[in-house]
């Protein structure tokens, strides 16, 4: 592709990414992922990768470093430091469930094997994802409405407009935005089934719905996430999801990554039903050495998680080519949402 070509795709999404941010901001939704008599009134900004257990562990001077778009023309992504008290906090739970349902996990060392934690790592990854998800398609509510009623005021509010004439590319836009908003709606609505299913597994201490897969690599590398994935590909291209049939459920895999004492754990964690479509974690992922995991694990992180961190010191110790290429990978992932996993690419963040 011409690179001048690129280069303007590149800045139209990310203008766009910029406008909804700011949407995003103004919509997300602030509600108890649990939700029951027990509630405290104050909705809290809740780490969806645990504070003093996991980011402080990675952290240099009170910092992590998570992916954000540049601020030049560009547009691409890159790592920036963030604050340990802002870091992966989304405003998904009341200040009492955040307390008090993940004791398990934010008080005690992981134990391979322990379904109540790693159910719990799962959980928490599952609500930052229907927080996230939520709020974005109350966003899109939104915007289609302004849309269809050249609601100037509003739009230029949010960047999606600088000037009176922009308001014709806008109704242009309308047929995408509707199609959007639909997948956002059944997406969400999956999610809201899962959310239902695990509450229900919680409520009555049943941890064996979610089945877990770890990989427990030999040294302590300074990366954390949690993340809900809905994959449509194996690493060998077979399908997972049909993102065309969004009404009959996603087949939702979560990952989790954290050091801990002298170890780094990898846990892919999915639904028990869906145990045949995950079948690939043992053949393509475990079965494999330990250098092919991590470089897996690598791309698995680049192109289908946003909500990760890496330590300032990690980040310091890649050459500037390494630097070019890891920040690339991530980049085609949030501008041009890539889904294949069939393309490996020679980059490995666990050294």
């Amino acid at each position: 592709m011409d690179k001048n070509l690129t280069t303007d795709r590149n800045e139209a999404v990310g203008r766009s990414i910029k406008a909804l941010n700011t949407l995003y901001n103004r919509y997300k939704l602030r509600e108890c992922f649990f939700k029951d008599y027990k509630c405290s009134s104050e909705i809290i900004e809740a780490h969806s990768i645990q504070k003093n257990r996991i980011l402080k562990n990675i952290s240099k001077d009170g910092h992590i470093m998570m992916f954000e778009m540049s601020h030049d023309e560009s547009h691409n992504w890159e790592p920036k430091t963030k604050g340990l008290n802002k870091a992966t906090v989304f405003t998904g739970f009341c200040k009492y469930h955040d307390q008090e349902i993940f004791k398990p996990i934010d008080l005690c060392d992981y134990k391979e094997g322990n379904n109540e934690q790693e159910f719990l790592f799962a959980y928490r990854a599952l609500a930052k994802e229907h927080n996230l998800k939520l709020s974005i398609t109350n966003s899109f509510e939104n915007l289609l409405e302004w849309a269809k009623k050249k609601n100037q005021l509003e739009l230029k509010k949010h960047h999606f407009i600088k000037k009176k004439e922009d308001i014709i590319n806008i109704e242009k836009l309308i047929p995408q935005f509707t199609h959007t908003l639909k997948e956002l709606k059944a997406a969400s609505k999956c999610l809201n089934n899962a959310q239902n299913k695990l509450n229900n597994n919680l409520n009555s201490d049943k941890y064996n719905n979610i089945v877990t897969r770890t990989i427990a690599l030999k040294n302590k590398y300074p990366i954390a996430c949690s993340s809900c994935i809905s994959l449509e590909k194996d690493f060998d291209g077979n399908l997972i999801n049909d993102m065309t049939k969004l009404n009959i459920g996603l087949k939702y895999m979560f990952l989790t990554i954290f050091p801990q004492h002298n170890h780094t754990y990898i846990l892919l964690s999915f639904f028990r039903k869906h145990k045949s479509f995950f079948r690939f974690i043992d053949t393509q992922i475990l079965d494999k050495s330990e250098y092919v995991q991590k470089r897996l694990i690598t791309n698995l992180l680049l192109k289908h998680v946003e909500n990760f961190a890496i330590s300032p010191y990690l980040w310091k110790s890649f050459s500037e080519e390494t630097k070019n290429s890891i920040s690339k990978a991530f980049s085609d992932n949030i501008l041009f949402w890539q889904r294949d996993l069939k393309e490996i690419e020679d980059l490995n963040l666990f050294v």
